[in-house]
């Protein structure tokens, strides 16, 4: 499935001609991304409020309305969190493609990490998964990649 999502994301920017890395572009993309994601919660209560005319800063406003609206607030949520993590995915791939100027690069870099990443253990701090001490990094294998000859287009 990996391969299918690296070699459909590049496909996408090279049918632009959306080539071309900046990284203070790629950045801001993701950052703007992320930050649609923190304000999903918001925007949808605002709108359940606007169109209820209820008053969205009265947080009993959402506590009293009837389960059904509730739930379907809640799918709202959701739907639009998944939506901006699927799109911080497929910006952070898209700047990964940019930067490699390759689909074969672009997969062997994200398969590098996944590899690596399949390496720490389960043991959590903050909810964040730890590096064992002898964790060892994928940048290695990133700078020889990146070093590699041409692979692709």
């Amino acid at each position: 499935m990996k391969e299918y999502i690296v070699t459909e994301i590049c496909r996408w920017n090279k049918d632009r001609d959306n080539t071309h890395y900046d990284v203070a572009t790629e950045f801001t993309m993701l950052t703007e991304e992320i930050q649609e994601r923190l304000m999903a919660k918001q925007k949808n209560m605002l709108a359940y409020a606007e169109a209820n005319d209820l008053d969205p800063y009265n947080e009993m406003t959402f506590r009293d309305r009837p389960d059904e609206d509730k739930q379907l607030l809640r799918e709202d949520i959701l739907v639009d969190e998944a939506d901006a993590l699927a799109d911080t995915i497929f910006v952070a791939l898209s700047g990964l493609y940019k930067l490699t100027g390759s689909r074969v690069k672009t997969y062997k870099i994200l398969s590098a990490v996944i590899d690596a990443n399949n390496k720490k253990g389960k043991d959590k701090v903050d909810g964040k998964i730890t590096k064992p001490e002898d964790f060892v990094g994928p940048e290695k294998q990133i700078r020889e990649i990146l070093t590699a000859g041409e692979l692709d287009g």
